[in-house]
């Protein structure tokens, strides 16, 4: 018979240098900036929503908005004064108060279109009413719909770029601090 000797067992005091301990700086550093890179994300989409508006749609000179705001106030008081449509049981008494709204938002982007200034920032603010025209368009489409087939008809809205033409309307308007000129919501 072969003697073999037992192996020598480590004490439970000495410390093992296993692969894991190792390891485990790295993993909390990678964590770390896995952490970090996604918080820098969070903020910036945070910002992007909340921030500034100051893009494309922002126009330094204020001399035209400083004038349409009264304009668009003195309409946007107009059409509150009138019967609110979607309160409004009756088709008929619903119709001519969509009716007299859009006739006075009519007047209203007439009176602007008067106002814009021979300047740099006549192109966006001449493709704003533009959108204002095709806004007023399908409000008077949809009062055409109503009497024609009835009071099932649904409002539709022009789109642009896959959106409501009202929100580029009401986007220029809040870029520009202009509250008064976004579309009413009475339709």
């Amino acid at each position: 018979m072969i003697d073999t000797a037992p192996e020598p067992v480590e004490s439970s005091d000495a410390k093992v240098d296993s692969p894991s301990r190792r390891r485990i700086p790295w993993s909390a550093i990678g964590l770390t900036l896995a952490g970090s890179t996604a918080l820098v994300w969070l903020a910036a989409i945070v910002i992007s929503f909340w921030g500034p508006q100051r893009d494309g749609d922002y126009i330094a000179d204020r001399s035209f908005f400083d004038t349409a705001r009264p304009i668009c106030e003195a309409a946007q008081r107009d059409v509150a004064d009138l019967p609110n449509a979607t309160e409004t049981p009756e088709a008929a008494e619903r119709m001519a108060a969509i009716q007299a709204s859009t006739d006075r938002l009519t007047l209203m982007v007439e009176d602007l279109r008067t106002e814009v200034p021979n300047t740099v920032i006549n192109q966006p603010v001449t493709v704003w009413l533009k959108h204002w025209d095709i806004h007023l368009s399908d409000r008077r489409d949809f009062i055409d719909r109503v009497q024609k087939f009835g009071t099932e008809e649904r409002f539709l809205e022009t789109t642009l770029l896959k959106t409501q033409i009202s929100k580029s309307i009401d986007r220029f308007a809040e870029v520009n601090s202009i509250p008064g000129c976004e579309t009413p919501t009475d339709v």
